[in-house]
């Protein structure tokens, strides 16, 4: 007798999962050109929430601020995008608790 498996598929498990925040930012005009830190700040859909658990390293933040002497960050981002939108506020955490923000 052949076994059995427990494992059921679905349609549903197959659909692509779009948030109501997704939808709406697909509707907004992107950002495009050379954008400041408070341009992106102020863009639509922006969470610095998403940074407030983020906990740097003491260390590295100490090294960072100590090699970064006239330096400029220059960030390719897209405010579509899920990892942009949680990397780039833990990014500007860490400039900030450095002294470079």
């Amino acid at each position: 007798m052949k076994a059995r498996s427990n494992c059921c598929w679905s349609d549903m498990l197959c659909s692509p999962v779009v948030s109501l925040e997704d939808s709406m930012l697909r509707n907004l005009a992107p950002l495009t050109g050379r954008l400041s830190r408070a341009d992106l700040e102020s863009c639509p859909g922006w969470e610095a929430s998403w940074a407030e658990a983020y906990r740097a390293d003491p260390a590295a933040l100490a090294t960072i601020g100590a090699h970064a002497g006239g330096l400029e960050a220059l960030i390719f981002n897209a405010t579509w995008c899920p990892d942009c939108r949680r990397e780039v506020p833990r990014f500007f955490k860490i400039l900030d608790q450095a002294g470079l923000g």
